[in-house]
């Protein structure tokens, strides 16, 4: 089995909806987002998926967020912007970003701080 993960950093602002505590003020984290590609076969090149496609993808993605308010941006303009909700939209966007022959995500994670990170993959993916 093969894994091909390709991580990226970029820096937004959020708060909490629903929560009690200082989260739910507005404040802003160095955030970090790794994708994951899982496959037993290689490509007749021995690529599983480039990574530079999957760079190209996420990149298109972290322009919404990267020096924004991540609240501002639907759905987290209505839920609240939670690591576990962001690492579901990354896992579900990313797949709309990729060419349509490359393989689904196999999990994405987010960290908000270097120690503290939250997980999203499809069991049934």
């Amino acid at each position: 089995m093969y894994e091909v993960t390709v991580t990226r950093e970029f820096c937004s602002a959020h708060f909490l909806r629903d929560y009690v505590g200082k989260c739910a003020n507005l404040h802003g984290h160095n955030w970090k987002v790794a994708v994951s590609f899982r496959g037993s076969e290689t490509a007749e090149n021995g690529i599983l998926i480039d990574f530079l496609v999957i760079g190209r993808a996420l990149d298109t993605l972290l322009e919404q967020l990267d020096h924004g308010v991540i609240n501002d941006i639907p759905p987290f303009d209505t839920e609240s912007p939670t690591s576990e909700r962001l690492a579901q939209w990354f896992f579900s966007e990313i797949r709309r970003c990729l060419p349509p022959d490359a393989p689904p995500p196999h999990r994405v994670t987010v960290w908000e701080t270097p120690d503290a990170s939250a997980s999203y993959w499809d069991e049934n993916a």
